[in-house]
């Protein structure tokens, strides 16, 4: 079979069809109703005097909404939660509060909001107002990830896995599962009173020591890896694994006070070794360098109310580790 009785079979197979002209100049589009579409239609727009609505975190982790006036507001208003059930600000709270058009709100919830909901007097229905982040910083972490302890963190610095398989490997190693035999005869083995002291010690001394040096160590390694943003950098030195999360853990857990200010000089002078990767697309390694000072800083503030009433030698490492790290 030649092109042409092709042409003509795959011709043939297709049905035979009127041709009409379409009159374009009355062709109107109608298109099927849609149910969130109607409701959309149904929601009165938000006025023009509700400027932004910004969900930020103050210093000492106070969640609060800064919610901006583009205009003078009417005289009768009413703010609600995204819920509708808790009154969030009022013409007189506004009255009361407000500066140059702007009022901050403490918000008690774990989770930031997403839209606040404005009622107008006379006007039926209430306005949406969308919520923004300022920074991605001010976010809450998920809940898996509150309240680490430092073992936790530990584990998660020295791990190759993913972030979410390490939390899942932890959460398991949490849950309420029976011990396995092996750790249960172990543990009853141990009776001697000499050797359980050795057991003990070896396990809080020397393990603990090699897995803290091997976790700063691995965060110091994500560091010098690109950092493609400010958020990025914000995460790895502030955010629920980062830098700042190890130190608030070790001033939690570690034992006196001169081992707590040990272990901040120690964790400062891994980050004094940090070699940020220079990259036109990253964030330059002096911003990096920078950054890192500054938490070192706040490293010698802490540690300072630490060392009163230790020994002489403890006070010249941990002041001559932190100096280091911050020059």
């Amino acid at each position: 079979m030649d092109n042409r009785d092709e042409f003509r079979a795959r011709s043939a197979a297709w049905p035979e069809l009127e041709k009409q002209r379409i009159d374009t100049e009355n062709v109107s589009w109608s298109p099927a109703p849609d149910m969130e579409d109607q409701a959309d239609l149904l929601t009165p727009l938000l006025p023009d005097w509700c400027g932004s609505a910004i969900y930020l975190m103050k210093e000492g982790g106070q969640a609060t909404l800064e919610l901006s006036m583009a205009e003078t507001p009417p005289p009768a208003w009413t703010i609600f939660d995204e819920t509708g059930t808790r009154t969030l600000l009022t013409p007189e709270t506004w009255t009361a509060g407000s500066a140059k058009g702007q009022i901050q709100i403490p918000w008690p919830d774990a989770r930031p909001p997403t839209e606040l909901l404005v009622h107008v007097s006379g006007q039926p229905g209430e306005c949406r107002w969308p919520v923004e982040v300022r920074a991605f910083s001010d976010l809450p972490p998920p809940q898996e990830l509150r309240d680490l302890s430092l073992e936790q963190l530990m584990a998660i610095l020295t791990s190759a896995l993913p972030l979410h398989r390490i939390l899942q490997k932890l959460l398991r190693l949490n849950s309420d599962e029976p011990a396995p035999a092996e750790a249960t005869a172990e543990a009853t083995a141990v009776l001697d009173a000499l050797k359980r002291f050795a057991h003990e010690k070896e396990k809080h001394l020397l393990e603990r020591t090699r897995r803290f040096s091997l976790a700063m160590a691995g965060m110091r390694q994500r560091l010098e890896t690109p950092i493609p943003s400010e958020e990025y950098l914000q995460w790895r030195l502030l955010g629920p694994v980062g830098v700042t999360k190890v130190a608030a853990a070790i001033l939690k857990e570690a034992g006196a006070d001169g081992e707590k200010a040990f272990l901040l000089g120690e964790l400062a002078l891994e980050l004094s070794q940090v070699q940020p990767v220079s990259d036109p697309a990253c964030v330059a390694p002096s911003r990096v360098r920078n950054a890192i000072r500054d938490i070192v800083a706040d490293f010698e503030k802490q540690a300072a109310p630490l060392l009163i009433g230790t020994e002489d030698g403890l006070k010249k490492y941990v002041g001559s580790a932190l100096r280091k790290a911050r020059s």
